[in-house]
């Protein structure tokens, strides 16, 4: 087999690498309805389920917000491939429009080491009892943090570490967001009014390479050999 006919037969074996792509999963956005956005609250609200509210909160040891986009990996139509490489993917959060929304203080951004129902979820339910001890134990490890240090301004926080576990199976449960100490931030839920101002997680990866069918592979075999006997034809 010549070097020509080999290049093009490997070419063929397996699907060309395509240009990475790049998914936005936004609540109400292109027919996605997958987010969860909430917040537990401790002090006097420890048995509180907040997930009706258009805002959510963080600040101190008795507040966190919770984040999740479900339905992101898969072989429909706008999701992300299984296993796939995730080059870039970032979670975008908008502060709310109230003077004193933004905060001076850096949040810190987890992967909880919990699940946790939108639904039933109270800060007692996650944490197992009213105390930032109890909270900070399964709150997981920090993978990003951010400064949303204005009203009404959308802020990105990068986790393609994390985004790029969940593509490689770990067990999605969103983000936790923290500060333990100073100013409180608020941010709006997947239940906001305006849709371009509720969470977002854009993932950018590249597909992963399928290789062609067996029927396709037989055929290209065919091809290889002709090539293999012309070639010794013209050399006679």
């Amino acid at each position: 087999m010549n070097h020509n006919i080999k290049a093009i037969f490997l070419m063929m074996l397996f699907s060309s690498a395509a240009n990475a792509v790049v998914i936005s999963f936004q609540e109400g956005a292109n027919g996605y309805a997958g987010n969860d956005a909430t917040y537990i609250y401790a002090t006097g609200n420890a048995n509180t389920n907040f997930d009706s509210e258009d805002e959510m909160y963080t600040g101190g040891s008795a507040f966190a917000s919770l984040v999740r986009f479900n339905d992101v990996f898969g072989s429909g139509v706008n999701q992300v491939d299984n296993s796939a490489v995730i080059t870039n993917a970032t979670l975008t959060l908008t502060t709310t429009s109230h003077p004193f929304s933004g905060s001076n203080a850096v949040q810190n951004v987890h992967s909880p080491i919990i699940d946790w129902d939108p639904a039933t979820v109270t800060f007692n339910s996650f944490a197992g009892a009213t105390s930032s001890a109890a909270l900070e134990a399964v709150w997981g490890p920090i993978v990003g943090t951010f400064l949303p240090n204005a009203s009404a301004m959308s802020f990105a926080v990068d986790i393609t570490s994390l985004v790029q576990q969940w593509s490689n199976g770990a067990s999605n449960f969103g983000v936790l967001i923290e500060v333990l100490s100073g100013d409180q931030a608020y941010f709006y839920t997947d239940n906001y009014s305006v849709v371009n101002h509720r969470p977002m997680l854009t993932v950018e990866f590249a597909p992963v390479q399928v290789p062609a069918p067996s029927g396709v592979f037989l055929l290209l075999l065919g091809f290889a050999w002709l090539a293999g006997t012309n070639t010794k034809q013209s050399c006679q």
